[in-house]
């Protein structure tokens, strides 16, 4: 209960740093000020740290004691997002003061919650075994900017043997940490088509070759998918979820657009279905006498997999510090992860923390202008961090770990997602 002792007494550091962020958020790919907030923070504790240009920080402790090197992940980008004053209850403690932007996807909290933990292990760096490397990700909701961050660790020949990661979970009440083996998150297809037929008048479809007409085979199509190319024991959901086509009830339209996404954990399963969903665009469009343009098509990404041996020392640090009785199971998540690209390189779990206060109308789903996440879950988030690197080096596991053989621009490659341009010095 050490951890959380020491969390508990931090807790205002913890929410000071939470509230700023809160009220100062940055969307992915441009967390400038963000990043200097956290160095400026790092360089107070005295902790060694490297801004990796677009990418993010990565701050390094050192133990006295010879040992393994555990990564700590974390992210801090916020949403593109109007966020409402108030939660489910009433008013909130804290808001944006940016009108667009808003952390409603808790990555405050994370930032909060990473920079409480580095207070802890900097203050026990004389018993600490090994290294602990902190990683502040940038453009984890979308902007793929993790990949600059891999980039260094491997151009650099830095060895992880284990790495932590958690999200906050307003589904899960506060005090609570699910952690399970297998999947966490899955992976994401994501697209975005154009069709062009031939526009005219409504009254003479037969001179016409009406997109919608197209979309509408391809949509049918679209939801057969599922059934005839993934097999039925394999979780895999996807929709289409924005049409944009037509001016008025007479005209028919030139162009159309559609886009959507596909989620699965499975990998092979997303290729599959992204090979036959582009022949379906295809051969429809041939049929109905048009042209289409892919505009985005991107994924599938990686899931997230926590690993099972990482799984169950993370499991049983979880039970030590903050009891058997409020660490519990997680439910797999078909929302996307950039933590699959870190899962995929280097053991990892990714624990669910609990966020939510029903009571106090803080219970609403992430990316949703009400999530309101309960602060008195900074805590326990800091102190699974904590907990987890400071005690590997004395009861690391065997661990059976396959890493993806390719560097990161093979994977990225692979997954079909562009390397996320420079923007930093522009």
């Amino acid at each position: 209960m050490y951890f959380l002792k020491k969390a508990k007494e931090l807790y205002d550091y913890s929410v000071s740093v939470r509230r700023y962020l809160h009220e100062n958020p940055e969307p992915s790919s441009f967390e400038l000020n963000t990043v200097a907030f956290i160095q400026g923070e790092l360089e107070k504790m005295g902790i060694k740290y490297i801004n990796i240009p677009d990418g993010g920080v990565l701050g390094f402790i050192h133990g006295e004691i010879p040992g393994a090197t555990v990564m700590l992940r974390g992210d801090c980008d916020a949403l593109k997002i109007h966020e409402s004053a108030d939660n489910a209850a009433g008013p909130k403690v804290c808001v944006s003061r940016k009108d667009g932007l808003a952390h409603c996807c808790g990555h405050d909290m994370h930032t909060a919650m990473l920079l409480t933990a580095a207070k802890i292990l900097k203050d026990n760096r004389k018993t600490l075994k090994g290294t602990v490397i902190l990683m502040f990700e940038r453009g984890e909701e979308g902007g793929g900017n993790t990949y600059h961050i891999h980039k260094y660790l491997q151009e650099n020949r830095i060895k992880i043997d284990a790495c932590f990661s958690q999200h906050n979970d307003p589904l899960l009440p506060y005090g609570k940490i699910a952690i399970s083996e297998g999947p966490r998150f899955a992976g994401s297809f994501v697209f975005n088509v154009k069709i062009t037929g031939k526009g005219g008048h409504g009254s003479r479809p037969d001179r016409c070759n009406n997109p919608i007409d197209c979309f509408l085979a391809i949509a049918g199509e679209y939801k057969d998918l599922r059934m005839r190319m993934v097999s039925p024991d394999v979780l895999f959901t996807s929709s289409i979820n924005m049409v944009n086509a037509g001016s008025a009830h007479n005209i028919t339209p030139e162009e159309l657009t559609f886009s959507g996404t596909a989620r699965t954990y499975d990998f092979e399963s997303g290729l599959r279905f992204r090979e036959q969903f582009e022949k379906t665009i295809r051969m429809n469009c041939e049929i109905f006498g048009c042209t289409y343009e892919i505009i985005l098509w991107k994924g599938p990404t990686l899931p997230v997999i926590n690993q099972k041996d990482v799984t169950a020392y993370a499991r049983s640090v979880t039970e030590l510090t903050i009891g058997k009785e409020n660490t519990v199971n997680n439910t797999p998540d078909l929302c996307g992860e950039t933590f699959g690209v870190t899962t995929a390189y280097y053991p990892s779990a990714m624990a669910a923390v609990g966020s939510g206060n029903e009571a106090e109308g803080k219970y609403l789903p992430l990316h949703n202008p009400q999530y309101d996440p309960e602060e008195k879950a900074l805590p326990f988030g800091s102190a699974y961090y904590a907990a987890c690197a400071y005690m590997y080096s004395d009861s690391a596991p065997e661990i059976n770990f396959e890493p993806f053989a390719g560097d990161i621009d093979e994977l990225f490659r692979l997954t079909n997602r562009p390397v996320p341009p420079h923007r930093d010095n522009l």
